[in-house]
């Protein structure tokens, strides 16, 4: 077996038993149980319709994550998992083009390793989203954009653009990865070839565009969606997102700035010792003008998250590997620098999967277990507030036995009135009512005044560390259907 083949083999492997490492293990978070639910669940159409207009995620995600809820169901975290996995898989071999494509064979085998052990790849391939697909996706649109530069054939041209819109389709922050491609293409083209790449770039933004303001424009516009992650912090740009970028995030906390202060030393030490400069110049478009959009954009929404970006992580595993491979530099440091990438890398992965699952996702499987032992056909479950995990699991242990139901949450809570007249809607005719207190709100209190008023409190349990609590209603009925 040829030597590359020989370890681009075994490093598939190996990404493929990390990634699959414990991968039934951990409860789904929220945003994961709500892709089984709504995305991976209701009809095609539906989701479409009703979840894609709140939602802003591209159509082909709906529609790739309910294929796979079809032919796999959503009821087994493993079997959801694979599909990220199977995906993130991809990167191994598209590394590995990517660095024979800009150097050696040698290049692509270390740029395929980093990928494999990466600790952001692997959570993320565990991960029931879009983002290790997209990561994938990604990887392989840089591998076209590469291929073109080097051989500016019109098929080339076409495939590039084409699986633009496909990628951007899958996550929309990919527009900002092709804005950094379209960018660092100039450096390779001549005139005629570089207006072509132009107008495709061009053409497949507006594509993509087009897409986002038909299902989603009237949301963005309306104001109503403002983001749900950080705002623009441009130091974070530092102590957030190259640590995690390059070693994820499951270091520990105190590390991050330092580290992330090293990292902008070392990267910009490698873009100025690299001999080829338009390979500099081609990884710092792709790596740092994708970054500084999303700053822009977080102006706007709050996006200002490492995973948000993390299609730029070829480029950094790019720069790392074609360091390492510089023969003209000192053997000892390209060691040194070798033997830290994977020594942290490794921590991050050790750090993943011993020390951080329980902050991934509280223990969901409790609440499944608990109302297998205790929650009857007819109760009627009250959660504190909307959360999809809770919900998953709660059908997961009683399907449609059991009615459920969510206290409304948002910046503005109902009157109390309202919350009264709503707790009496829900609960009417219910002999037994549960009360599960997984999310204190300011609210709480007019709940438990409620039911205090109206039903007997049987007994009290602790799961996952908030109260559980049984009342017995005082006047019943038959639950409407």
């Amino acid at each position: 077996m040829h030597k590359p083949l020989f370890w681009l083999t075994l490093l598939v492997l190996g990404a493929f038993a990390l990634r699959a490492h414990q991968l039934g293990h951990t409860p789904l978070r929220g945003d994961e149980a709500f892709s089984a639910q709504y995305w991976a669940q209701l009809p095609l159409s539906e989701s479409l319709a009703r979840i894609a207009t709140i939602e802003p995620h591209p159509p082909l995600t709906y529609a790739l994550f309910h294929l796979w809820g079809r032919i796999f169901g959503i009821y087994s975290e493993f079997a959801l998992r694979m599909l990220p996995v199977l995906g993130n898989l991809l990167g191994v071999p598209l590394l590995y083009q990517l660095g024979r494509r800009l150097h050696s064979k040698r290049v692509g085998v270390f740029a395929a390793l980093l990928w494999t052990i990466h600790p952001f790849e692997v959570w993320h391939a565990q991960d029931f989203r879009n983002y290790a697909l997209w990561a994938s996706s990604s990887a392989f649109l840089g591998m076209l954009a590469v291929r073109y530069w080097h051989a500016p054939k019109p098929r080339h041209l076409w495939q590039y653009g084409a699986w633009a819109v496909v990628s951007a389709l899958i996550f929309y922050f990919e527009l900002l990865i092709i804005a950094g491609l379209g960018l660092a293409g100039l450096l390779f083209l001549r005139r005629r070839a570089a207006l072509a790449w132009l107008a495709t770039n061009a053409a497949a933004g507006a594509s993509v565009l087009a897409v986002f303001i038909t299902l989603q424009g009237r949301l963005f516009s309306s104001g109503g969606y403002a983001g749900n992650t950080s705002v623009f912090a441009p130091a974070e740009w530092v102590t957030q997102f190259l640590p995690v970028l390059t070693f994820g995030d499951s270091l520990p906390p105190a590390w991050f700035a330092p580290l992330g202060l090293l990292l902008a030393a070392l990267y910009t030490g490698m873009l100025w010792a690299m001999p080829a400069r338009k390979t500099a110049l081609l990884l710092l478009a792709w790596g740092a003008l994708p970054l500084l959009l999303l700053g822009f954009v977080s102006l706007r929404v709050s996006v200002f998250i490492p995973r948000y970006a993390m299609a730029v992580i070829p480029a950094f595993v790019l720069l790392v590997a074609l360091f390492v491979r510089q023969a003209r530099l000192s053997l000892l440091l390209r060691t040194a620098v070798a033997t830290f990438w994977i020594g942290m890398s490794a921590f991050g992965l050790y750090n993943y999967y011993h020390a951080f699952p329980a902050s991934k996702s509280p223990d969901w499987h409790a609440v499944r277990d608990f109302v297998r032992e205790h929650v009857l056909a007819g109760d009627y479950v009250l959660q504190s507030a909307p959360e999809s995990a809770f919900a998953y699991y709660l059908y997961m242990a009683a399907g449609e036995q059991i009615a459920n139901g969510a206290l409304p949450v948002s910046p503005n809570f109902p009157p109390n009135a309202e919350m009264q007249a709503l707790l009496e809607e829900i609960t009417a005719g219910y002999a037994r009512v549960w009360y599960f207190v997984h999310t204190e709100w300011q609210n709480t209190a007019v709940v438990r005044d409620w039911l205090a008023a109206r039903a007997a409190r049987v007994e009290t349990w602790r799961v996952m560390g908030h109260d559980v609590l049984l009342y017995h209603m005082a006047q019943t009925s038959s639950p409407s259907q």
